[in-house]
């Protein structure tokens, strides 16, 4: 089997637009567009395939490091997460009642440990439409389903022994 090619895709970056899409149409248009938020979870799918891509590489060539792996996910997403969540919370702090903003508190807290697919899960179901609409971090779920999805591709392929160094 061929491994991805880790030249750049322009195919690629074409779903991720209309990835995008999805999702401002969805934002611009909730009634006209009721599962765009679907946008989000292709887009991560996409990013599921590179990250894929990368770590079997570095496992052919016996450089793949977990704690490395971490490190350069960090140093690319944390910037603009922490952007995003601070206007986010920023924002909320001026046009939130305090119950709202707590719960915005908590699910940015959630969203920046990567941890907030689980906080959805234990706090109001998982794919519950309704509390989407309502919950301003709801995006961070697909990142963390993400993020746990390639942490257990990472652990499953090397094993725990070999891939912490």
């Amino acid at each position: 089997m061929s491994q991805p090619s880790s030249k750049y895709r322009p195919d690629v970056d074409g779903l991720r637009a209309i990835a995008v899409m999805l999702v401002l149409n969805f934002h611009a248009f909730p009634d006209a567009m009721p599962g765009g938020f679907i946008g989000v979870d292709v887009f991560f799918v996409i990013s599921g395939f590179l990250i894929t891509g990368i770590i079997t590489r570095e496992l052919e060539l016996g450089r793949f490091s977990l704690v490395e792996f971490y490190n350069r996910r960090i140093r690319r997403i944390f910037p603009a997460l922490i952007v995003v969540l601070s206007a986010t919370l920023m924002l909320g702090w001026f046009w939130m009642l305090p119950q709202a903003l707590a719960q915005l508190g908590s699910d940015s807290l959630a969203s920046a440990a990567f941890l907030a697919n689980i906080a959805l899960l234990l706090q109001s179901g998982y794919f519950d439409v309704e509390s989407a609409k309502s919950r301003c971090c709801i995006y961070g779920g697909s990142a963390s389903r993400n993020s746990s999805i390639c942490s257990g591709r990472c652990w499953y392929s090397q094993g725990l022994s070999n891939s912490v160094r």
